[in-house]
């Protein structure tokens, strides 16, 4: 989920490493996208239906990690050298993270994270189109909301 009030940031994390870099390192997986905004109509939708029981998946646009960073790259007006990391590096760094998670040392790195990056976690929005009639908003208005949110909320030079 991409948007406005990020606040942690959670998922707005991926924007803050593309954004304003002259490198981004990226893997070779991709996910789905999906403004936070559509995420809250589809909840109420999905309340306001008789269909008790149904389970909708709130989704929108599948992106390669690299095709995400292309449409932040555009949107922010920036050019920077794009490298994609080796999916056996990237394991490799996991399980670096596996063994300081054992040392007891804090770090979001592990093998599993790591190898979660280099798959393709796509979804389809069909059966909430079709059923509770949502339509989802372009994941670049997502992207420019966040990128606004995070303007305002932090100095550049924290970023």
């Amino acid at each position: 989920m991409l948007g406005a009030f990020d606040t942690k940031p959670s998922s707005g994390k991926i924007i803050l490493m593309g954004w304003k870099k002259k490198i981004i390192f990226y893997p070779s997986g991709g996910k789905n996208f999906v403004h936070v905004k559509d995420v809250a109509k589809g909840i109420i939708l999905s309340l306001s239906k008789e269909k008790y029981g149904a389970n909708y998946l709130i989704v929108n646009e599948n992106l390669s990690y690299v095709d995400f960073f292309r449409k932040l790259n555009n949107i922010t007006n920036q050019r920077p050298l794009m490298l994609k990391i080796p999916k056996k590096i990237l394991i490799g760094i996991g399980y670096l993270g596996d063994v300081l998670r054992f040392c007891k040392i804090k770090t979001s790195i592990s093998s599993t994270n790591m190898k979660i990056l280099c798959i393709d976690n796509f979804y389809t929005n069909k059966k909430s189109i079709s059923e509770l009639e949502l339509e989802y908003t372009p994941v670049e208005d997502a992207i420019k909301d966040a990128i606004i949110y995070f303007t305002d909320k932090y100095t550049v030079k924290n970023i």
